[in-house]
């Protein structure tokens, strides 16, 4: 939820379906979420993974946040590491090892990370730290881009 004066969001429904907290060398939260029915057929869909990362960061009141945009649900749960046990435990492991790669190529919309070196997974400030990976399990593009935070008030 964003803070008191931010504008209001604009952008698709969405749902935040796992938080991890202190994740890697950065201590980052990553918020996996759900964007159903995304039409990714035109470029459009990157302004509104956009607008829902820079919802959650703004709720966060940072942009040093990992925000994962998967369309179905079970890709977030084979992922995450605090539900990948119980997953396993539901679908067995064949259903990890052999049916989720095939969903996260269509479904594994995009992955920001904020404050991150990209190469030493460690924090940092610099404008190389911000960046969204479009389609990491399909046809990886790489942008730079940090989401504007409202000014706290």
């Amino acid at each position: 939820m964003a803070p008191a004066g931010a504008p209001p969001y604009a952008g698709p429904p969405y749902e935040v379906v796992i938080t991890d907290e202190n994740i890697g060398p950065a201590g980052l939260s990553q918020y996996w979420v759900t964007i159903e029915n995304l039409d990714v057929s035109s470029t459009a869909y990157r302004d509104a993974v956009k607008e829902v990362v820079s919802d959650v960061a703004a709720g966060e009141q940072s942009a040093d946040v990992i925000v994962t945009v998967v369309t179905d649900r079970k890709i977030a749960e084979a992922e995450s590491p605090s539900t990948v046990l119980d997953f396993i435990e539901e679908y067995g492991d064949d259903y990890l090892v052999n049916a989720i790669p095939t969903l996260e190529v269509e479904g594994w919309v995009a992955s920001y990370s904020g404050g991150l070196n990209p190469d030493q997974a460690d924090p940092t400030d610099a404008l190389d730290g911000y960046e969204i990976l479009w389609w990491p399990y399909g046809d990886l593009e790489v942008e730079a881009w940090k989401p504007d935070l409202p000014a706290s008030t």
